[in-house]
């Protein structure tokens, strides 16, 4: 495995990344240019096709080349080429064949040196979005460096269905970084010829979309992880929790050896580095703790007999943390990822909303009243009261007379602009709309931003029962606008 200085617990709250990883499974992260990809490898499914990817990540073979095939709706596709490839005019490094007028070489599969390996597709996973394949030629077994990752299900590259009976075999799938694949995917392209004019690259990233790195992580497995949201941001009262499960070498820390700890917003923003210096075992023991005084790391015990770990920090700034947060740490040449998915996070309670304010937009319905009234003789017998909670990435944003727009599925709310709008009510960030003439519809809504939560009333309205989509879109500040979408499930 390449020395790399950081190991990635990414903790994956969103609700669309699947559930942890096994422990068997090799991990793999890719470090774009346009953001990062984690992808789970099926070790057990297709262990020829894992330990030949895995020899080109750890020889450092991916870094620097590009995803030199994108094609919309279908997927994108790396492992043959650098930039220097993707310009024809280009005349300086590496050896740019497309200069050549007799270069007849098939660009689509142009391969490493290597030998190609068996084709592994009998092992009955499928071509579904999210899913990473070995690109090859005709050949069925000529796969060697190059792969793809599926924007959709692509049932024609599965080998019950694919036209040559064969198919192409999946071998991981990505758990993490799918919007930085469909950021990938929706890049405008463009096609390239030789200078003969003979052969050509089709789908090429006009602006070269880059493999910066490519690295092997050892799974972690997370089997709780805490966020709690202090009351100050300055000084930081934050505080992070996480416990699990590592498998690390004892000798790693049988000599003075630095712990650098980061935890990281995907975006890269960090929140907290630290190193904890010169950290030994005590002589005959396998269990390593620290206990910090200053801000950041509080607790760290790793027990490298039972292959378990717990890290507190304590006082930290989580602002930002919405949807995932990356710990990073070295123990010597020690490196490991684990993932933790929404239900894990916390429980059952929602990632604490005051992190989000004043980085990023967020809502959150905590509670909801759908009462339906059959006697009433129209349609118009339903009546909604909804609550939660709001943060803005803007801090404290006016709503005075700022137009609100309010959705229950597909009806639709409207609180109007101007004076017949919201107001605030005193010198707290707390503002009201309500038409005490109105008995149906919208008739009363408030946002308290000083408390980060919102109350919306409708009454005797057309509606339809949970589960729904619910939205809310209003403007913080002149020309960029708050507009969340959150579904409510049926009781």
């Amino acid at each position: 495995m390449k020395n790399r200085f950081f190991v990635y617990w990414i903790l994956l709250l969103l609700t669309a990344v699947p559930a942890l990883c096994p422990a068997a499974n090799s991990l793999v992260q890719l470090e774009t240019s346009y953001g990062i990809i984690t992808i789970q490898l099926y070790d057990d499914k297709a262990p020829v096709t894992v330990a030949n990817f895995l020899e080109y990540v750890n020889s450092g073979f991916y870094d620097d080349l590009i995803f030199h095939r994108v094609v919309k709706d279908f997927v994108i596709q790396a492992g043959a080429y650098d930039a220097d490839l993707n310009d024809p005019n280009l005349g300086s490094g590496d050896p740019n064949y497309f200069q050549d007028p007799n270069w007849t070489l098939d660009p689509y599969f142009y391969h490493a040196p290597g030998e190609s390996i068996i084709n592994e597709s009998t092992n009955g996973l499928k071509n579904v979005r999210g899913t990473v394949a070995m690109a090859r030629k005709t050949d069925p077994n000529s796969a060697n460096s190059q792969f793809f990752i599926n924007l959709k299900a692509n049932t024609t590259l599965d080998r019950a269905t694919a036209t040559d009976k064969v198919g192409y075999c999946v071998f991981g799938e990505v758990i993490s970084g799918m919007d930085v694949v469909d950021a990938i995917a929706a890049v405008t392209t463009k096609t390239i010829k030789n200078a003969s004019d003979t052969y050509k690259l089709e789908n090429v990233p006009v602006t070269p979309v880059l493999i910066e790195l490519a690295t092997e992580y050892n799974p972690i497995t997370i089997t709780k992880a805490k966020v709690k949201a202090g009351k100050s941001r300055n000084p930081a009262t934050d505080s992070f929790l996480a416990r699990g499960t590592m498998v690390a070498d004892p000798n790693e820390l049988l000599t003075p050896t630095d712990i650098t700890v980061r935890l990281v917003l995907p975006d890269g923003s960090v929140l907290l580095e630290k190193t904890i210096e010169n950290a030994v075992l005590p002589a005959g023991k396998t269990r390593y703790k620290y206990t910090g005084s200053d801000p950041g790391i509080k607790r760290l015990e790793l027990n490298l007999a039972k292959h378990t770990f717990e890290v507190l920090l304590k006082n930290v700034d989580l602002g930002g943390l919405k949807e995932s947060v990356i710990w990073e740490m070295q123990i010597g040449d020690y490196f490991g990822l684990g993932a933790a998915d929404e239900d894990l996070i916390n429980g059952r309670k929602a990632i604490p909303i005051r992190l989000a304010q004043g980085y990023i937009d967020s809502l959150q319905v905590k509670t909801y009243r759908f009462v339906s009234n059959l006697k009433a003789a129209s349609t118009e017998r339903y009546s909604l009261t909804i609550s939660g909670s709001l943060a803005t990435a803007v801090n404290n944003p006016d709503l005075a007379g700022k137009e609100v727009t309010i959705k229950w599925g597909t009806k639709s709310f409207t609180i109007p602009s101007g004076i017949t709008g919201l107001q605030k009510k005193g010198t707290r960030q707390v503002y009201l709309y309500q038409r005490d003439t109105i008995t149906s519809g919208l008739t009363k809504a408030v946002f308290d931003l000083d408390n980060l939560s919102y109350a919306i009333y409708l009454k005797r309205t057309s509606l339809s029962a949970p589960p729904q989509d619910f939205y809310l879109k209003f403007e913080t500040v002149t020309g960029s606008y708050f507009e969340e979408t959150v579904s409510v499930a049926a009781p």
